[in-house]
């Protein structure tokens, strides 16, 4: 029975029970608690974050929605004050066009009547001439 005990006292001293390998597991399952409590923490801030980038990104659409529409209303002004300019200019144009045709026919007018004018002038003096021709004629018979 000695011998026994003795061999199970030998047993006994050779077998180590693991517990540096328990330890280590120990200590890794709470590593990895506390790494999860960490990236729970990180993914709380992230989402954070995205809520704070969304408002912005929101209020960024609002304020593009505003100056698009200033810049459409900007843009027609533009176009229109454009058209007004270049019905001006027309305007303007077509009265200078007016007034140069105007004078043109004034001085076609003005030279039509001298033409006439003349024309009835050199008819008149034209049968003056045969007038007399045809006078010193009759007196030559």
């Amino acid at each position: 029975m000695e011998k026994k005990i003795r061999k199970l006292e030998k047993e006994l001293a050779d077998y180590e029970f693991p517990y540096d390998a328990l330890e280590k597991d120990a200590n890794g399952v709470i590593t990895a608690i506390k790494k999860v409590k960490d990236l729970k923490k990180q993914v709380k801030k992230m989402e954070d974050e995205k809520k704070k980038l969304e408002e912005e990104i929101e209020n960024l659409r609002q304020k593009w929605k505003i100056v698009k529409s200033r810049l459409n209303k900007i843009i027609n002004e533009t176009i229109c004050y454009k058209r007004k300019i270049s019905m001006f200019l027309q305007g303007m144009m077509n009265k200078r066009v007016r007034s140069r045709n105007s004078k043109t026919l004034l001085k076609l007018s003005d030279s039509i009547h001298f033409e006439n004018g003349h024309q009835k002038t050199q008819e008149e003096e034209s049968a003056r001439l045969n007038a007399e021709a045809a006078a010193k004629a009759k007196k030559a018979e």
